[in-house]
């Protein structure tokens, strides 16, 4: 169902790591956003790889608001609230540059170079 495939992209952007940003664009959005572009009806599940299951209702309608929540909320990371509006996208992590002398403060390091 679309809801897993949220409930997995919010946990993935709550530990964002790389591999978890890349995973999210390529086989949780992406293959939603493909499918929902070749096709209005989309199939009801999809796995853990992100492709549909076979076995399951093939005209869903879940999808579609997913998608939108999955871009407006995890990936442009806007919330809008009563008395606030927050934005905050999930952008790549920086390069993490290597010195011979640092392993601990490298993150720093690495944006102290960008600036």
């Amino acid at each position: 169902m679309g809801r897993i495939a949220y409930f997995n992209a919010l946990a993935r952007r709550e530990y964002s790591i790389a591999q978890n940003r890349r995973f999210f664009l390529e086989n949780l959005l992406g293959e939603i956003a493909v499918d929902q572009d070749k096709q209005t009806w989309m199939p009801e599940q999809y796995g853990p790889d992100g492709h549909p299951q076979a076995d399951r209702t093939s005209h869903y309608f879940e999808h579609p608001a997913v998608l939108s929540l999955m871009i407006f909320l995890v990936l442009y990371g806007i919330r809008v609230r009563a008395n606030s509006i927050s934005i905050s996208p999930w952008l790549p992590a920086p390069p993490i540059l290597e010195t011979p002398h640092s392993t601990s403060h490298t993150h720093t390091h690495a944006r102290e170079l960008k600036q």
